[in-house]
């Protein structure tokens, strides 16, 4: 769910956007490499995080009103063009992870588990 006017109330106060470290896979040595000899060189191998900060942002959570309206009123083609302008309006950047959907946020999971459980309970009373 989006919240109506969010990101222009973000542009005007400004924000920070949370930031994450992202630690590269970490690949067994092959054959043909010297194994390292001292610690710090073990250490290094073993673990080399990178310091690069990733921004990652809901995007239907972020954009819903913006998705929901471009996509009513335009064609397939145009309403891409729609929501990627308004997520470059929006200054995300290049690098960012943009996720589509994901689990409930912490906050969201009582009302989750609320509405699970009224659907269960409609079902059952629907087939009374």
């Amino acid at each position: 769910m989006g919240l109506k006017g969010l990101w222009e109330l973000v542009q005007e106060h400004g924000y920070r956007a949370i930031t994450s470290l992202v630690v590269p896979a970490i690949q067994p040595p092959t054959a043909t490499s010297d194994p390292p000899t001292d610690q710090a060189s073990v250490e290094q191998t073993i673990i080399q995080p990178s310091t690069t900060p990733v921004v990652r942002v809901d995007i239907l959570g972020s954009f819903f009103i913006s998705i929901r309206s471009a996509y009513t009123t335009h064609t397939h083609d145009i309403a891409h063009k729609v929501v990627e302008q308004a997520i470059q309006k929006a200054g995300i950047q290049k690098s960012a992870i943009l996720y589509l959907d994901g689990e409930p946020t912490a906050e969201k999971l009582s009302t989750h588990s609320e509405r699970a459980q009224n659907r269960t309970d409609a079902a059952e009373h629907a087939h009374q």
